[in-house]
């Protein structure tokens, strides 16, 4: 629920090893325009650049814990909006993966 409610910045919630989110909070959409449900199912293709990176980040952070880079994600009126990303592993939890 802490998630959920978190207002100062997006909060993603990632399962590498089924490759989707799980969870996004609300602002999401204050950020892009699209639904939370819309990014989730959409994020490959919302993606205008970093992709590749953001799979490289994927596998470099099962033994880094932590890593950060930048993607563009494509808003609603199909423009591109920086993304500065801060990722880590969640180690406790539900969400322990």
């Amino acid at each position: 629920d802490s998630f959920k409610d978190e207002s100062a910045g997006t909060v993603f919630i990632y399962a590498p090893h089924e490759k989707k989110f799980i969870f996004i909070n609300p602002t999401i959409k204050a950020l892009t325009g699209w639904s939370q449900e819309k990014f989730m199912k959409e994020f490959p293709r919302l993606v205008a650049r970093g992709y590749p990176e953001w799979e490289e980040a994927m596998q470099k952070i099962k033994n880094m814990r932590e890593c950060a880079l930048r993607l563009a994600i494509l808003n609603r009126a199909n423009q591109p909006r920086p993304l500065d990303c801060y990722l880590g592993m969640i180690t406790k939890g539900p969400f322990t993966g």
